[in-house]
C-alpha cells in the first residue's frame, strides 16, 4: 500500500472505530486484512479513544454526582458508631475517589480535541506534500509523531 494511502487508510479506520465500527468491518470496508487493522488498533490505543468520545464529560460528571449525593444521603441517615465507622471510612474513600474523577474528566475532551486537530493536520500535511511532491516519507514522520502524541495524551490522563 502506497504510504499516503497508508496514512489516509489509518486515519479512516481509527475515526470508523471511534464511531463503533468493528475491526472485521473496518478491515472489509477498507480491504484490509483485519490483523493489520487490529495491529493499528493496539499501535494506538483505540479503546481508549473510543471511551473517550462516546462518554461526553457531562454524562460522567452527572453519574458520579447522583452516586455521590445517594452515598452522602446514606451518610446522613446512618448513625456514627463503633459498628458503623468502618463502612463509614469505606463511603467516604468512594466519595473522594468519585470527586477526584470528577476533576480529572479535562482529560477525555484533550483527548477528542486533539484527536481531530491531529487528523486535520495530517490531511493538511498530505494535501501540502503532495502539491510540493516532497519525499512521502515525511508524512510517515509526520504520522509517527502524531501517533506519539495521542498516546501521551491518553497516558496522562
Amino acid at each position: 500500500m502506497k504510504r499516503y494511502n497508508r496514512i489516509k487508510a489509518t486515519m479512516t479506520a481509527r475515526s470508523m472505530y471511534v464511531k463503533g465500527y468493528s475491526l472485521a468491518d473496518i478491515a472489509k470496508r477498507l480491504g484490509v486484512p483485519e490483523r493489520t487493522v487490529g495491529e493499528w488498533s493496539a499501535k494506538e490505543d483505540w479503546g481508549k479513544l473510543r471511551t473517550a468520545t462516546r462518554i461526553s464529560r457531562d454524562e460522567i460528571v452527572n453519574k458520579n454526582l447522583t452516586v455521590i449525593g445517594g452515598l452522602l444521603e446514606y451518610l446522613d441517615q446512618t448513625e456514627l458508631t463503633p459498628a458503623t465507622i468502618k463502612d463509614y471510612a469505606s463511603i467516604t474513600d468512594q466519595i473522594t475517589k468519585l470527586t477526584s474523577v470528577i476533576d480529572k474528566l479535562g482529560g477525555d475532551t484533550q483527548v477528542k480535541s486533539a484527536l481531530a486537530v491531529t487528523e486535520d493536520f495530517i490531511v493538511w500535511c498530505e494535501k501540502y506534500l503532495k502539491a510540493q511532491k516532497a519525499d512521502e516519507s515525511i508524512l510517515d514522520q509526520i504520522d509517527e509523531l502524531a501517533t506519539l502524541y495521542v498516546q501521551d495524551l491518553i497516558k496522562q490522563e
